[in-house]
């Protein structure tokens, strides 16, 4: 009971009640307005461990400390103003005169309590705005948003051999390899990884089935059909919601031992060019 009365006289509850309540508050808007400057999403998971980290050290300052008119100070200083006393007397009468588990500075107390209540009305208005305003409105811009983020997410599937020949196989994989690393160096697109896209090679799956189960906005696929040394490459941008081409195009090279490498890396760079203007903003 004596250490629970200590800590309630060092205000150390209602310095965790508004740490809690202020690192809520800073999560809560960071997860907000971080997506808005596409920042990664590793920035929000230290902000969330600092918080945590910092949570402990903040209660030691508190039971240090205490929060007085004249500032920060270190609870065994502070001292409540009587005049007549100086020294050991000041420090015996105020201890004596103080109810049993009362600050020593029923000031910083007070700011602590307002504190405390300004954060929480801060939290509730947060709360209420998410829940009424943009829950309530899935037709209007949060729609649109949500609408925006999934078309940034593109699924690239595995490019397909019209050729008979094994080594074609080989070149089809490069061109989904480099189309991939492409399309990574675009801050605009989230591309989902090979390995899953993988999982779809031969899949029967129409379009939107294969948009839908993977979560994408749009879909890339593509083919490559070789004739002697010619060989040509087609890929087609769909949207994965209606099934409707976006964008089309073919590509029809010269290919030899020596090309091989080049005209992987030049159609990779030209559709991902090309992608990123069709599915630019207006």
């Amino acid at each position: 009971m004596q250490l629970l009365a200590e800590l309630k006289r060092r205000n150390v509850f209602r310095m965790a009640g508004l740490y809690l309540v202020v690192a809520w508050l800073i999560v809560q808007v960071t997860e907000t307005v971080l997506p808005v400057f596409d920042v990664p999403n590793w920035v929000l998971r230290v902000i969330i461990i600092l918080l945590a980290v910092g949570f402990v050290p903040a209660l030691v300052v508190s039971w240090i400390f205490e929060l007085t008119p004249e500032g920060l100070q270190r609870d065994e200083d502070v001292h409540t103003g009587d005049p007549g006393y100086t020294g050991v007397e000041r420090r015996l009468r105020r201890i004596s005169d103080r109810p049993v588990g009362a600050p020593l500075a029923p000031q910083g107390a007070r700011r602590l309590d307002r504190a405390i209540i300004v954060s929480l009305l801060l939290a509730l208005s947060y709360f209420a705005v998410d829940k009424f305003f943009f829950s309530a409105a899935p037709d209007g811009a949060v729609a649109q948003t949500a609408a925006a983020a999934k078309g940034k997410l593109v699924a690239v599937l595995p490019f397909r051999n019209r050729s008979s020949r094994e080594e074609d196989a080989y070149f089809a994989e490069g061109i989904h390899d480099d189309l991939l690393t492409q399309l990574s160096k675009i801050s605009q697109f989230k591309v989902i990884s090979r390995t899953s896209m993988m999982a779809y090679a031969d899949s029967k799956l129409s379009v939107p089935e294969i948009a839908r189960e993977l979560g994408a906005g749009v879909v890339l696929e593509g083919a490559v059909q070789r004739a002697g040394d010619q060989v040509r490459i087609t890929v087609q941008l769909i949207d994965g919601n209606t099934d409707v081409h976006l964008w089309a195009e073919k590509y029809d090279r010269e290919l030899s031992t020596e090309t091989i490498f080049a005209i992987q890396a030049d159609v990779a760079t030209a559709v991902a060019g090309a992608m990123q203007l069709v599915l630019s903003p207006a």
